[in-house]
């Protein structure tokens, strides 16, 4: 063997030495967040060095938790945190820290040659409605890349296809794509390449991102739950996540306490903040203190009164969102906001009777018709589309 060949050798030796020497085990949440929503507190996870020999880095760290958005009467986020898109979800962060990597990623004992990608997220909104004649922009971070592990491929798309179920008015699905199964639903999907199977697994595999919580169906003192999920992102390749491939979360939601009534649903009980406010928390959390963490007027949002119930300033009425996105199908909803006082007289939604969604045919598989009344088929620039009578 030559003197190049020896070298190298013990240098790999050494390489995997340290490696070993320096293997962590996955963080574990040690202290939980205090808080349900608004980023404002943080949470703080451990790990163990697996061997005798002392591993760099931190063994405890702190970091923000729950920074999904608040609901009124509490401000959005805690303090001067901003309700800004982060990785696909809107959260309660800094413009410096959107689309940020976990900086404390969990330590694997070997990287996957590819690395591992998480979910692609639109970032842009699609113009077609199925079969993916349409094309969006959209971006996706590497699950790995925190603990070492670069990804191979794309982190953006400017042209993706997408709305990608069948159509019926034309050829199922665009040139290029095929009908395949997903999550149990037929799309329109390229033939992609298949995935090599990894021949040493991360211990507990590879999580993809949080969905957004679900929506909460009580108002305040913590009456009902909101969950999230996230799939196992190494399944794919073998590397199944602690015998899973979806895990949920369950928590208390608008946990403000209500005005009326029962202030916190049991086991919450009431508690009142620096700013005055209250809230609804296990009997067991622990508070943090201006101490550690500052509670100020200014921190949370406490609710104007104004006197008795009922007294409240609605906003103007803005349009917020359209029931359907084809066929002319849908019906505009219109929102205000109680801007003050402890209760508006009224109601927040209006359902009207504008008629709102694309002009394009409805897809197969949206229990619509194609077109929806007083629209109908119609041929408009060489193209079936839903339009209105101008009679």
């Amino acid at each position: 063997m030559s003197k190049s060949m020896i070298f190298l050798v013990f240098v790999f030796i050494a390489i995997i030495s340290k490696c070993k020497s320096q293997q962590w085990s996955n963080w574990e949440l040690s202290i939980p967040c205090p808080d349900y929503c608004g980023g404002g507190f943080n949470a703080t996870f451990i790990r163990t060095c697996l061997n005798s020999t002392s591993c760099s880095g931190p063994a405890t760290i702190s970091k923000p938790c729950n920074q999904n958005v608040c609901q009124f009467p509490r401000n959005s986020c805690f303090g001067s945190l901003k309700s800004l898109a982060s990785n696909g979800q809107v959260i309660c962060t800094t413009l410096e820290a959107v689309n940020k990597t976990d900086p404390f990623a969990d330590t694997y004992p070997c990287c996957p040659p590819q690395g591992i990608w998480g979910s692609w997220i639109e970032t842009s909104t699609c113009n077609d409605t199925c079969g993916g004649y349409g094309n969006s922009s959209r971006r996706r971070i590497c699950l790995t890349e925190a603990a070492g592990c670069p990804c191979i491929g794309e982190s953006t798309q400017s042209s993706a296809p997408c709305n990608t179920m069948p159509c019926s008015d034309r050829p199922p699905c665009a040139v290029g794509l095929s009908l395949s199964v997903v999550d149990g639903l037929i799309v329109c999907t390229k033939n992609e390449t298949a995935i090599k199977p990894l021949t040493c697994c991360p211990s507990s595999g590879v999580w993809d991102m949080w969905s957004p919580w679900s929506t909460c169906s009580s108002l305040c003192g913590g009456c009902a739950n909101a969950t999230r999920t996230r799939k196992c992102a190494s399944e794919k390749y073998g590397c199944p996540c602690n015998n899973s491939t979806i895990k949920t979360e369950t928590q208390e939601c608008n946990r403000n306490a209500c005005v009326n009534g029962t202030k916190c649903c049991s086991p919450l009980v009431p508690f009142t903040l620096n700013s005055g406010e209250a809230l609804c928390f296990p009997p067991n959390t622990i508070i943090p203190t201006q101490n550690n963490i500052p509670l100020t007027s200014t921190t949370f949002a406490t609710p104007t009164s104004t006197g008795s119930g009922g007294n409240g300033i609605w906003s103007e009425w803005s349009v917020s969102s359209c029931t359907e996105s084809c066929g002319l199908c849908g019906r505009v909803i219109k929102k205000r906001i109680c801007q003050n006082g402890n209760t508006c007289i009224g109601e927040s939604q209006q359902n009207t009777t504008q008629i709102c969604g694309g002009p394009s045919l409805c897809p197969l598989g949206l229990g619509l018709p194609s077109c929806c009344e007083p629209a109908y088929r119609a041929i408009v620039e060489d193209e079936y589309r839903c339009i209105l009578s101008t009679s």
